[in-house]
């Protein structure tokens, strides 16, 4: 499957968010900080980062700019509870915007549509390359 990075200063939320993805068959690193998260982006690009933009997490906006600075074929899903970030401009470089629940269903499903975009994306332009030649 697909190596995600999750990020988010509450442990609670963070452990879920990493149970779930990996019973997907994910490889998922986690990340409290986003020092640790870039830090952790920096010794291997990871092919999805789920990042919680809220409180105590405050930073998660702040890091997408330096995040797609080190991996644009990195895809991004914002995870809060707070639908506030919505509106901010850098939210709109996000591939998908999820609001928490202690369900982390939507957010699964968020993170598997996001990937099979970007396989779709990856395979087309392959495509367009060989047909091109």
């Amino acid at each position: 499957m697909a190596r995600i990075l999750v990020v988010d200063g509450e442990d609670g939320a963070r452990d879920a968010c990493c149970e779930g993805l990996r019973s997907d068959g994910h490889v998922v690193i986690a990340a409290g900080k986003a020092a640790e998260a870039l830090e952790a982006v920096r010794q291997q690009v990871p092919d999805l980062v789920v990042i919680d933009v809220g409180p105590p997490c405050k930073d998660g906006l702040g890091i997408v700019g330096e995040l797609f600075a080190l991996g644009r074929e990195m895809r991004i899903v914002l995870h809060t509870a707070h639908m506030l970030y919505k509106d901010d401009f850098r939210s709109w470089l996000a591939d998908a915007y999820v609001l928490k629940s202690g369900d982390t269903t939507a957010l699964r499903d968020a993170v598997r549509d996001v990937l099979a975009r970007s396989r779709r994306g990856r395979a087309e332009a392959r495509h367009e390359v060989t047909t091109a030649a």
